[in-house]
């Protein structure tokens, strides 16, 4: 006598239900497989923003902590002083104390002129000198100026000349020279 479960049917209806829980488990795997890429792919979307987030961060840190510097911003004529004279002014990068500033100007070229004076200017704030913040040389061809500004976002002196010429500006501050014609 034969049961039921040994029957041709049952083993017919056991393997139908096996294939079935197969695929059923085949369908569950892939769901829960794609469940975990998608997953994964937004962690690392996360891990792309926070990354990005902290490089960001750090350029900013590094561009705080570079020193500030001083960008020309104009040259005017002084029309209070009778000699060729103008006030150069110089943009701040940050707004944070300058400290001591040093700036050399040049006549460029072949030129008669001379500087006669290069000094702070009060256009640009108070300011503290010493005893050799203004240092000429001995053919007035160039001069070096040393001073500490009060404030903290411009910078400004005045160059006087004894005739017109093209002078080079630099300074301790500047990235890069400036050139101011004086006619």
């Amino acid at each position: 006598m034969t049961s039921w479960w040994n029957s041709p049917d049952a083993v017919s209806l056991a393997s139908s239900v096996a294939r079935w829980a197969g695929a059923f488990i085949a369908i569950v795997i892939l769901v829960l497989g794609h469940r975990l890429s998608t997953l994964q792919g937004l962690a690392k979307v996360e891990e792309r923003k926070k990354t990005e987030a902290a490089i960001e961060d750090a350029r900013l840190a590094r561009k705080m902590a570079e020193p500030t510097t001083l960008k020309f911003e104009s040259a005017v004529r002084n029309q209070e002083v009778a000699e060729l004279c103008a006030t150069a002014f110089f943009r701040a990068s940050k707004n944070e104390s300058l400290g001591r500033l040093e700036f050399t100007v040049t006549i460029v070229g072949e030129s008669n002129a001379t500087i006669t004076k290069l000094w702070p200017s009060l256009k640009a704030g108070a300011f503290q000198t010493g005893e050799k913040s203004f240092q000429l040389a001995p053919d007035g061809k160039s001069a070096t100026l040393m001073y500490v500004p009060m404030g903290v976002e411009i910078a400004g002196f005045d160059i006087t000349l004894s005739a017109p010429a093209v002078v080079r500006v630099t300074g301790n501050r500047m990235p890069e020279p400036h050139q101011i014609r004086f006619e």
